[in-house]
C-alpha cells in the first residue's frame, strides 16, 4: 500500500513538473508568434517602402530621358539651320 502511496505521489509531482513546462512552452510560442507579426509588419513596410523608391525612380529616370531627348532634338534643330 505504501508503495502506491509513493508511486501517486511521484505521478503528481511528474505531472506538476509537466505542466509548469507546457505553461513554459506555451509561453515561448505566444513570443514568437508577436516577434513573427513584428517582422510581417516591418516587412510590409519595407516592401511598401522599397515599391515608392523604385516609382520615385522610374519616375525620375522618365523624365531624365524626355530632358535628355529634348535636349537632343533641340541641338539637332539648331546643327539643321
Amino acid at each position: 500500500m505504501r508503495s502506491l502511496v509513493d508511486e501517486l505521489n511521484s505521478l503528481s509531482t511528474k505531472n506538476d513538473e509537466l505542466m509548469t513546462q507546457r505553461e513554459q512552452d506555451a509561453e515561448g510560442m505566444d513570443e514568437m508568434e508577436a516577434k513573427v507579426l513584428e517582422y510581417k509588419k516591418k516587412y510590409d513596410a519595407i516592401r511598401i517602402e522599397l515599391r515608392n523608391l523604385k516609382g520615385k525612380s522610374t519616375d525620375r529616370r522618365m523624365k531624365a530621358e524626355m530632358l535628355t531627348d529634348s535636349y537632343l532634338h533641340h541641338v539637332h534643330l539648331q546643327a539643321a539651320f
